[in-house]
């Protein structure tokens, strides 16, 4: 009998309710006791904020917000004849419910981790037989946000800059928890500049580059930065690149040429190229050797000679020399000593002139120093073989001031010569003229006898 009573009303309450058992999402924890000193969402929840709606004894609806939190609640709770229960909805997340009556205690309703922006049939303890003393809605209130600026600095070094290229940052932290989110990454072109993440959640982020080469040199600093609440924080990535660098070798030979070795001379070799376009210059001793250029950008270097003075021949071969990454380029310079100029001569001084089968050679000397005499050369083709045709040195006559004439017959035989002046110093150094061309006819001769004429 009891049975059947028991059944009965709980036939009548179900009908009464519509069919559904009125209860919240989540079942509440039972806070004991009449005082409000652990009824808190900073003692239930530590780290929460509390928005507290007093007075809500009396019928809905209520309408508490501090700025951050907006809560509507509705009492009694639609579909329920309770006046002490409620339903609510929020414009944000809320982590718990306390609902305080004035003697049993309170009902909290745990709704972390994710939160809740709403539910229904919220009451104190023993289904809200003591009444509402007041409702405390429990929320983490978020940060403001802060900003992560990165500045990017691309070193070329010594090569062209690339404009096709760029750089992708990434960083890693508490908005972005992979890095792999959308938003994670920026591109930097070939230049460089500023990256900025703003609205990041405050706390410790990763900057990471994606690998841009082995060409490249990547520096982070700092690698982890914190972000603060409304401040901005700064890091840095600088790519270097590796330089595809080559090195000149400039070969330096000195030929004294039989003249008494000066061991203080110097020789200056200069370079001129991408990596200097105004010049560089190494210097090398009386004996020669070898200059090297290390770590020098590709392209095309010039070698020259600072001026040795007039008493050296400077010959440069391999100059513009072309400079390639990992490889050496080669030149070479050769210094010959000269003598002095033993004689200056008029232009066109030296000449020859054929008659009667002889040739005579004439010049004439402006000036001479230290010049001990003359010696003349004669062949049948330009480049010789020559021939002295002068038995002893054809003494000098000249001073440093007025210079000498000078001539010489040669008695060749018919034909086309050449002939070349040595001037020949009191040092044994020599310098040639010429060559000078004359041609020698044969002679013209009467025949011998006169042919006879008919008589007519």
């Amino acid at each position: 009998m009891k049975t059947r009573t028991i059944l009965a009303l709980a036939l009548v309450l179900s009908f009464v309710l519509g069919g559904v058992a009125l209860a919240a999402s989540v079942t509440p924890t039972l806070i004991p006791g009449s005082d409000n000193t652990n009824k808190t969402c900073a003692v239930v929840m530590p780290g929460t904020t509390e928005l507290k709606q007093d007075g809500t004894n009396g019928p809905g609806p209520f309408n508490p917000s501090d700025g951050t939190l907006s809560v509507s609640i509705v009492k009694p709770s639609a579909g329920s004849t309770n006046p002490n229960s409620f339903d609510w909805t929020s414009n944000i997340p809320v982590v718990g419910v306390i609902v305080k009556d004035g003697v049993d205690g309170a009902n909290w309703y745990n709704y972390s981790p994710a939160g809740s922006t709403g539910d229904t049939y919220l009451t104190t303890p023993n289904d809200g037989d003591k009444g509402v003393s007041h409702i405390s809605f429990c929320y983490i209130e978020e940060p403001e946000p802060g900003s992560l600026e990165v500045t990017k600095v691309v070193d070329w070094d010594c090569v062209d800059p690339d404009p096709a290229q760029t750089f992708e940052i990434c960083i890693v932290g508490p908005s972005y928890p992979t890095g792999t989110e959308e938003g994670a990454c920026q591109t930097a072109d070939y230049d460089g500049g500023t990256l900025t993440w703003d609205n990041l959640t405050p706390g410790v982020y990763t900057v990471t580059e994606t690998d841009p080469g082995t060409e490249w040199t990547v520096t982070i600093d700092p690698l982890s930065v914190t972000v603060v609440s409304g401040s901005t924080a700064q890091a840095s990535v600088t790519n270097t690149h590796e330089a595809e660098l080559g090195s000149l070798e400039v070969t330096k030979t000195v030929n004294w040429n039989k003249f008494p070795v000066d061991t203080s001379q110097i020789f200056e070799i200069c370079i001129t190229g991408p990596s200097y376009p105004g010049g560089d210059c190494q210097t090398i001793g009386f004996s020669g050797g070898t200059l090297t250029w290390d770590d020098l950008e590709p392209g095309e270097y010039t070698v020259t000679e600072t001026n040795p003075g007039t008493n050296w021949k400077v010959e440069i071969t391999g100059s513009p020399a072309t400079v390639v990454k990992d490889e050496t380029a080669q030149a070479e310079v050769t210094n010959t000593r000269e003598k002095p100029t033993a004689i200056t001569m008029p232009s066109r001084s030296f000449t020859a002139e054929a008659n009667a089968g002889r040739v005579t050679l004439t010049w004439e000397t402006g000036t001479e120093m230290d010049n001990a005499g003359f010696n003349l050369y004669r062949a049948m083709l330009q480049d010789g073989p020559y021939t002295q045709i002068n038995g002893a040195l054809i003494a000098a006559q000249g001073d440093p001031l007025s210079g000498a004439s000078y001539s010489f017959v040669d008695t060749p035989d018919y034909g086309t010569f050449y002939y070349k002046l040595e001037d020949v110093d009191y040092n044994g150094a020599s310098t040639l003229h010429g060559p000078v061309k004359v041609t020698v006819a044969r002679p013209f001769r009467r025949p011998l006898y006169r042919p006879s004429l008919p008589e007519f």
